[in-house]
């Protein structure tokens, strides 16, 4: 497992399934069956599928999220539309066509066609993500995974959801049979446990957005195309 898939799959597994790891860390006091179901959802093996899952949801919500911020960042930032700093933009698109060996559409022949435009920048930042893999460029690879992490989070956010909530429902029935001493748990920690998994609930519902995503995707579109001026011409 490589630092990519540690940030953007395992992290995210671990986030979705948290609630979960810390019932089972908080279950060792019941009888010997509950034990060993809690031993099995603290020492993660819940996290290999969780993995998979992450990987396929995060990868399927990539183009709806990419439709409402009008294009992939990465076109975004190299679009002529809507720039100010037009010498700021002149060296990028240099930079990339050197970069890339591609002739990168002028502000024009964006206006005049602008999905043939969107074509082009599509092409350079493949080439452009081909030519920037490795430890030399550390920071691209850094930011990517930042915005695989995000991006894989807010793909299972449903799931974290769900998950959060069904945790927290739980953790209130057994504080409730462990006042009743119908189970042998401490109420006190399961309550704690419940006020948890409520506030992760929370956490998936007003952080994990649209909005959470972008952040780092536009960190990760800028890392790449400044990394431009580093690579061999193409």
């Amino acid at each position: 497992m490589d630092a990519y898939d540690r940030k953007a799959r395992l992290y995210p597994a671990a986030v979705v399934i948290f609630p979960l790891t810390l019932l089972g860390l908080l279950l060792f006091s019941l009888p010997d069956w509950w034990k060993g179901l809690a031993t099995f959802a603290a020492a993660g093996g819940l996290h290999v599928p969780v993995m998979h899952l992450v990987r396929d949801r995060g990868a399927g919500k990539q183009d709806a999220l990419w439709e409402g911020w009008g294009g992939p960042p990465t076109t975004l930032l190299l679009r002529w539309t809507g720039k100010t700093n037009v010498i700021q933009q002149k060296q990028r698109h240099t930079a990339v066509a050197s970069a890339t060996g591609l002739s990168l559409p002028s502000p024009e022949e964006e206006t005049a066609n602008p999905a043939d435009a969107d074509a082009v920048y599509e092409s350079a930042v493949d080439l452009l993500r081909a030519k920037t893999r490795g430890e030399v460029f550390s920071l691209v690879q850094a930011e990517n995974a930042n915005y695989g992490f995000r991006r894989n989070l807010y793909g299972c956010r449903a799931f974290g959801i769900a998950v959060a909530l069904i945790i927290a429902i739980a953790e209130g029935v057994l504080a409730i049979l462990g006042i009743r001493h119908v189970v042998e748990v401490s109420p006190a920690l399961m309550f704690v446990a419940a006020g948890t998994s409520l506030l992760w609930l929370a956490g998936w519902i007003f952080t994990v957005t649209p909005a959470f995503v972008k952040r780092d995707a536009d960190r990760y579109a800028l890392a790449l195309v400044l990394a431009a001026a580093t690579v061999e011409k193409g």
